[in-house]
């Protein structure tokens, strides 16, 4: 009777959960309750990373109070994303004004002695664990070649608390940092509903074996699962590379929901776009489709239309492509897709780059680091095809005309087993391109902010939090780099067109 209770009980807080996530999504929700679906997300993302267990992944050793203790530290380090929100949602006015102002009006001093403590925290746990906790096998320490009973030499003791404490740094700003502002503030609402449109379509193929129960769970621990499951890849050494892989990864995929959603559907993630700039090159495409098209004749209307959407399939294959190619490494597959799909990419990828929609910037703002992908409107778009054909609207034709040729000629040459690899490489090639474009631009942004800030703390005096954003610009360069040459390596590697030309 009790679990069943229980069961039912947690299945209401799922259902309120998705609730809040969908008009979320729809930018529905009023301040308060936009600002409380954002607290649950994170209380739900620290359930999840508890019963994942840090010191199980870290040390080979479960330990609850361990587990809570670094969760806690870590909280404690990104309050101030939840400061930052506060901003956002205090200009648009609610009945917790007053709650959101006391927020804003006290945020360095609570950012401040957030860090500070969080900070305090990592360090005790070093030397706790360096102290008393035997490090065992599986774990992240075992695979960088610490393990054992705990140190008993003083020399020892301090290799080991250096160790574990650049660690416990080291996770926190390639994984912790990211995937917490990504999964539980940036694109849970975006994933959850995707997560609706799939699990949709497979009721309707499947519906007889479906149950309620079994959706609600689904959709309400999308993101959750798959928290749970990606950081354990750091736990043994045989899928640390995949774990390393996968967040890069995931730095293009993110931005499906943080951008390309939004500009398909018209619906923006405020955390981003707020500071970013509504207007300013983050027009929805249908909004530029639908003001660009009032004004030319029909013919460049329906050319319009091809290299629009065109241009949407072709970013959403570039942002997409090292998560592909990632799940298809971590399933030892070799990495080709079928026919048709062959032939709209080549498609849009001639549209994308003779006329491209969409570029891609770094974020230059002292608030906010990454990559700022930007829309603009196709009549105001100059290629270099425009030094060829004066006319502009002329151009648009030839450009729609010209990606139809090469989706039909990639479709039929994709016949051709041999050709089909050729073709699928030379997409890949481009989209490895574009990432290394990407990630060298997400990486300036994040390195430029860590300088910044180790410059201004440094001379105020701060040392102690210039040692954490030094030791996070240390993580973050050995991570964008080393990840990136794996992840380049890892895809030569296992295709079978490229084993070969390593093996000279």
């Amino acid at each position: 009777m009790y679990k069943n209770l229980g069961q039912r009980i947690e299945e209401v807080i799922l259902v309120l959960v998705i609730l809040l996530q969908f008009f979320d999504f729809f930018n529905m929700l009023s301040a308060e309750f936009d600002y409380i679906e954002k607290i649950v997300s994170w209380s739900a993302m620290g359930y999840v990373l508890y019963k994942v267990s840090f010191s199980s992944i870290f040390f080979g050793n479960k330990h609850k109070r361990l587990d809570f203790v670094i969760i806690l530290a870590y909280f404690l380090l990104i309050v101030k994303i939840f400061v930052a929100y506060s901003f956002i949602i205090v200009s648009r006015g609610s009945l917790l004004y007053d709650f959101f102002n006391f927020v804003k009006r006290n945020a360095a001093l609570v950012e401040y002695y957030s860090f500070y403590l969080g900070g305090l925290i990592l360090i005790f746990i070093s030397l706790y664990v360096a102290l008393r906790l035997e490090i065992k096998k599986p774990s992240l320490m075992h695979v960088i070649h610490e393990e054992g009973k705990p140190a008993r030499s003083i020399g020892s003791f301090i290799i080991r608390s250096l160790t574990i404490f650049f660690v416990l740094i080291a996770f926190f700003t390639i994984v912790f940092n990211l995937m917490t502002e990504w999964l539980a503030i940036a694109i849970d609402a975006p994933l959850l509903m995707i997560g609706v449109f799939f699990y949709l379509f497979v009721i309707i193929r499947h519906y007889q074996r479906f149950k309620t129960e079994s959706l609600i769970y689904k959709l309400g621990n999308l993101g959750d699962d798959f928290y749970n499951h990606f950081v354990r890849l750091f736990h043994y050494k045989k899928t640390l590379f995949l774990a390393i892989i996968g967040m890069l990864a995931l730095h293009l995929l993110t931005d499906i929901g943080n951008f390309l959603i939004s500009y398909i559907f018209g619906f923006k993630n405020l955390l981003y776009f707020k500071t970013l700039g509504f207007e300013a090159g983050h027009l929805p495409v249908t909004a530029l489709f639908i003001k660009d098209s009032s004004s030319v004749p029909v013919i460049v209307n329906i050319a319009l239309l091809f290299v629009y959407i065109f241009n949407i399939i072709a970013m959403l294959f570039l942002l997409l492509m090292p998560a592909f190619v990632w799940y298809r490494l971590s399933k030892q597959k070799e990495v080709y897709v079928n026919s048709t799909i062959l032939g709209l990419i080549f498609a849009s990828l001639v549209s994308f780059l003779l006329m491209p929609v969409f570029s891609v910037k770094k974020i230059t703002l002292e608030s906010l680091v990454g990559v700022d992908i930007q829309t603009r409107s196709l009549l105001a778009v100059h290629g270099f095809i425009d030094n060829i054909i004066a006319n502009h609207y002329l151009a648009i034709v030839l450009v729609a005309i010209l990606s139809l040729i090469a989706g039909v000629l990639a479709f039929s040459l994709s016949y051709d087993k041999k050709a089909k690899k050729d073709l699928f490489l030379t997409a890949a090639t481009l989209g490895i391109i574009f990432f290394s474009y990407y990630i060298y631009h997400f990486f300036m942004s994040i390195y430029n902010y860590y300088i910044r800030n180790v410059t201004l703390l440094f001379g105020e005096g701060e040392y102690f939090l210039s040692l954490f954003f030094v030791l996070f610009a240390m993580s973050a360069i050995i991570f964008y780099i080393g990840g990136f040459l794996l992840f380049v390596y890892e895809i030569f590697r296992n295709t079978s067109y490229y084993k070969r030309w390593l093996r000279r």
